[in-house]
């Protein structure tokens, strides 16, 4: 299901898997949480779920918040994963910013936004200030960073200039 964020009868499923991720974080000492939108569901108007996941999001930045944790949305490209809620680094932009809590950011994938939009660095650039963790991966096929299209060097050359200075997770 790819997670349950924008899924209206999976608030159970929600909140029993959000307090799992914090108290595993908590042990760790990890403090970036993924949280999975799951998917489309074609009956749907958007707008509703895109409310629903809203307003779990608000609710679960402020219980994440008491525990210093950050949560991240992140977009997952329609080609390999049909039917995803958030396939576009737009779309998860405009989710974390209506939900506007300081720890739920967003989680860049160049990968990701490679599949679907391309133009990889003037479009970091233009979320820098919202991205709370990157990976990157190469297309296509998401294959070890190097070994593809993406020129790597310089994609990490723009985030070195950037104002970004988290990790970054090569997949």
């Amino acid at each position: 299901r790819r997670g349950h964020l924008a899924a209206p009868e999976g608030e159970e499923r929600f909140w029993f898997r959000l307090d799992e991720a914090l108290g595993i974080a908590g042990r760790l000492g990890a403090r970036r949480i993924n949280v999975l939108a799951g998917k489309r569901i074609p009956t749907m108007p958007r707008q509703k779920q895109l409310d629903v996941a809203l307003d779990r999001l608000r609710r679960a930045g402020a219980r994440a918040a008491d525990q210093g944790a950050i949560l991240l949305v992140e977009a997952l490209n329609d080609r390999d994963n049909p039917g995803y809620f958030i396939s576009r680094a737009s779309e998860g932009i405009e989710l974390i910013d209506a939900v506007s809590l300081p720890n739920v950011r967003f989680q860049h994938d160049f990968y990701h936004a490679q599949v679907m939009d391309g133009n990889l660095i003037e479009s970091f650039q233009a979320i820098v200030g919202k991205v709370g963790h990157l990976q990157v991966g190469d297309a296509p096929g998401r294959q070890t960073p190097g070994y593809g299209e993406i020129n790597l060097p310089n994609v990490l050359k723009a985030v070195e200039e950037s104002s970004y200075r988290g990790y970054v997770g090569l997949e």
